[in-house]
């Protein structure tokens, strides 16, 4: 009892009355443990279930992060698909183009050919009826050329 005594007058001497002392904490508990089933029961329910809440969105968030790099990952396949099979057919078409222009080169240059030697024989032909028509008209050209030169008319073979 003596130490109680001697705590007594300790506090005393620092201003605090044990029994004031006493009644505070007596009512900083039971405030306390109202306030713990009333407010503080539905304040950590309360963040609970929002934290619930928000590790089932982030979870959710993660879920589409990966569907959707799924999804870029299966596009940018399919991109370079399609980009692969394009060159291809750009490469099929080119080639065609190539074969083509070979076939009609070829075919220009037969044609060309050909009509070359169409025109050399048609070239021969005229010539032939030209040297035939010359030669018809060679002794007539011939005395009228003589006639001028001797300035008298000579006469024909058939009037003699």
């Amino acid at each position: 009892m003596s130490g109680l005594l001697l705590a007594e007058g300790l506090l005393t001497d620092l201003g605090i009355n044990l029994k004031i002392l006493v009644v505070q904490a007596v009512i900083f508990i039971v405030t306390f443990s109202i306030l713990r089933r009333l407010l503080f029961a539905r304040m950590l329910g309360f963040m609970t279930s929002r934290e619930s809440e928000i590790e089932q969105s982030l979870q959710g968030i993660r879920r589409d992060r990966a569907e959707i790099e799924k999804f870029t990952a299966e596009y940018e396949a399919h991109i370079a698909r399609i980009e692969k099979e394009a060159y291809a057919r750009m490469q099929a078409v080119l080639k065609e183009g190539l074969e083509a222009k070979v076939r009609i080169s070829a075919q220009a240059q037969q044609q060309a050919a050909a009509e070359v030697k169409a025109a050399v024989a048609a070239i021969a032909q005229e010539k032939e009826k030209a040297l035939v028509a010359l030669q018809k008209d060679v002794p007539a050209i011939a005395q009228q050329a003589v006639e001028r030169v001797i300035g008298v008319p000579l006469e024909a073979k058939g009037s003699r």
